[in-house]
């Protein structure tokens, strides 16, 4: 093996290291865009089914909705807060 190719395998295998690196420090923050939009759908989903059930289409599914934002905010400031605790 020439130089160069070691050179070269050597810069990738950098690269894959600093990408590996950059995601590890992301996660926590793409965790928590998970948990806002599972809220908002499950409680959008629940609110369908309450619709479904009480024969009171949309009035359950927009409520299920805001309800998951308002959660889904609030766990998403706390959570935020809390990594940013953590990281200082």
């Amino acid at each position: 093996m020439s130089s160069f190719e070691k050179q070269k395998q050597n810069d990738q295998e950098s690269q894959v290291s600093n990408l590996s690196i950059a995601y590890r420090k992301a996660a926590p923050y793409l965790n928590l865009v998970y948990i806002l939009i599972a809220s908002i759908l499950m409680f959008g989903a629940l609110g369908w089914f309450a619709d479904d059930f009480f024969q009171a289409k949309p009035i359950f599914t927009v409520l299920g909705i805001f309800v998951g934002l308002g959660i889904g905010f609030y766990s998403f400031f706390k959570s935020l807060k809390q990594l940013e605790k953590n990281n200082n």
